[in-house]
């Protein structure tokens, strides 16, 4: 009898892993042609306080290759670290919560559309203070190709690069004037002295926060 009771507890105690982990499973394909996802999910969360939304974009991020598993309906580590992967794809904040912004992304991926465009920001300048010609990289999010760097209020130049999470710039000997959208302005270049600057970028979804950048030495002279 006990050899038998030990048997039973153990396929009982198998039967019901499924229901709290993320298994690896071959890929799932997913019949749904448009997937809307209207719920907020973070690690924890589950079908059943998200009306199945967590299958949903399980189902969605295993067809996209980020996630080897199939859905589940529990948001475990696995997941959040696929939703990371499809937010660095996309130049979001990779935090690992489907939030407004992430889901309107995964509903353009399916649905098409535009999705929501975040705001650019500035996390991290590297580095923080240098001459002309040297190469400034901008950490953040939300960085476009079209994005100008702002020194104060009144100096703007272009950017090398910008791929989401990531903008380049050349340190410029001289900056251009900026004009607000659809003002007419004459153009006029400025030199850029050395002295603090409150460096923020701007594109089409908007203005960043300012990070202070330090010319240390009068580029024209």
């Amino acid at each position: 009898m006990k050899k038998l009771s030990f048997v039973l507890i153990a396929i009982i105690g198998l039967a019901a892993v499924p229901a709290f982990a993320e298994t690896i499973a071959t890929p799932y394909v997913s019949t749904e042609p448009c997937i809307s996802l209207t719920a907020g999910m973070h690690r924890g969360v589950r079908d059943a306080s998200t009306g199945g939304q967590v299958t949903r974009l399980q189902a969605f991020l295993n067809s996209r290759g980020l996630l080897s598993v199939a859905p589940t309906g529990y948001f475990g580590p696995l997941t959040a670290q696929a939703v990371k992967a499809f937010q660095n794809e996309n130049g979001l904040i990779a935090d690992g919560i489907v939030g407004p912004v992430t889901r309107s992304h995964v509903f353009a991926k399916q649905c098409g559309g535009t999705p929501i465009s975040a705001v650019p920001a500035i996390t991290m300048l590297s580095p923080t203070q240098g001459k002309q010609g040297d190469t400034i990289v901008i950490l953040g999010r939300g960085f476009t190709a079209d994005t100008m760097v702002h020194f104060g209020p009144g100096g703007i130049t272009p950017v090398i690069s910008g791929n989401g999470t990531t903008a380049t710039f050349t340190l410029p000997g001289y900056i251009g004037q900026y004009c607000k959208p659809n003002m007419a302005c004459i153009m006029i270049a400025y030199g850029l002295t050395a002295g603090n600057y409150q460096l923020s970028v701007e594109n089409a979804n908007g203005i960043s926060n300012a990070v202070t950048f330090t010319v240390t030495a009068n580029p024209i002279n």
